[in-house]
């Protein structure tokens, strides 16, 4: 490590730059100087990449980087760079991007981070960079690591940087799972907002609503694929049936029993009308399915067609397996939904 660290402070002082000049160099406004070749040529963004983790996460040259930057500035320097690595779909690469902004997380305070920060693109851009990794990466131990990150990564903003931060993902994410981890941690929000002696505007009362109306919705009224969106659906009845628990109806400090006819309209009452059609339609494809066994031979494969779409091609006991399975998802999201439907008709008559 030694001869690492001399290798690159002869290599600064033959080029004229500080360590910390590269290394933040997205950052820094750099005086144009007549003759010189363009700053991504003179300093590939990738090798200004690696460097800054190798900085950061090798602590390569630790002693001689300053201390002066603040963690907030660090992690302001390192988006950057994070954002190139996060973008390429090489494991090494990828890793290099998680570890990189996982290390100028880890060194900001907790709940600290204000909401003025989302305005710098890179606070929003390098969150779906990463949630790519978590949804797409094939490799699972990344996709893990991705899912540590982006929590950390939440951790650090203050309330109405989450608020916020909860409200454009949501508006922008096209994916199930992603929806649903993040209904989970408005949950956690709400929960910690109702806790004695805690002060937070931006998950109860009129803040609130607005973001809940966002996570009680179909995206598709009552024809919405509730397989495909089965993880969003799930979350949201059980943030729904937390709150009519939690929350009492003289108190309502969240809202939502003001809120609770708009939400039975535009959220429970299409729910039940696409579970209804979902479960009849499945119901006579599992009928059909059985038929069809019947009279093929044993063995053979069978083609079956979900909302339009042919299943992959399975055997027969296969196909009526996961019909089978999917009829069961109805089931359990039915049981949330009477069970709120239950509690919010004891609690209106009180």
């Amino acid at each position: 490590m030694c001869v690492c660290v001399c290798a690159l402070q002869d290599i600064l002082s033959a080029i004229g730059e500080s360590l910390p000049a590269l290394v933040f160099l997205p950052l820094l406004k750099r005086k144009r100087v007549p003759g010189f070749l363009e700053e991504e040529v003179r300093y590939p963004k990738t090798s200004l990449a690696s460097l800054a983790h190798l900085v950061f996460v090798h602590h390569l040259a630790a002693d001689t980087f300053p201390s002066v930057f603040s963690p907030v500035f660090c992690l302001r320097g390192n988006l950057e760079h994070v954002s190139l690595l996060l973008s390429r779909t090489e494991d090494l690469r990828l890793q290099k991007g998680l570890e990189l902004y996982e290390k100028s997380l880890v060194r900001v305070e907790n709940n600290s981070l204000p909401a003025d920060l989302l305005e710098i693109k890179t606070f929003l851009t390098v969150p779906q960079d990463l949630i790519k990794v978590m949804t797409i990466c094939p490799t699972d131990v990344l996709r893990t690591k991705g899912l540590k990150v982006f929590q950390l990564s939440i951790d650090k903003f203050d309330t109405e940087a989450k608020y916020r931060f909860f409200q454009y993902l949501l508006r922008i994410s096209n994916h199930s799972g992603v929806e649903g981890y993040i209904i989970q941690n408005i949950k956690n929000q709400i929960d910690s907002a109702l806790q004695p002696d805690k002060k937070n505007i931006w998950f109860q009362g009129t803040h609130l609503m607005p973001l809940l109306r966002k996570v009680f919705s179909l995206p598709d009224g009552p024809e919405t694929n509730l397989l495909q969106y089965m993880d969003r659906v799930m979350e949201s009845l059980n943030l729904l049936r937390y709150l009519v628990i939690r929350d009492k109806v003289t108190e309502n400090q969240t809202g939502v029993w003001t809120e609770l006819y708009k939400i039975e309209d535009t959220f429970m009452k299409p729910l039940r009308v696409g579970l209804n059609m979902s479960r009849a339609h499945y119901e006579r494809e599992l009928q059909d399915t059985k038929e069809g066994k019947k009279k093929a031979k044993d063995g053979s494969v069978l083609s079956v067609s979900v909302g339009g779409e042919k299943l992959p091609q399975m055997t027969p006991d296969s196909q009526i397996q996961a019909l089978h399975s999917a009829l069961y998802t109805f089931d359990m999201i039915e049981s949330v939904l009477v069970r709120i439907e239950e509690l919010a008709e004891v609690k209106d008559g009180v």
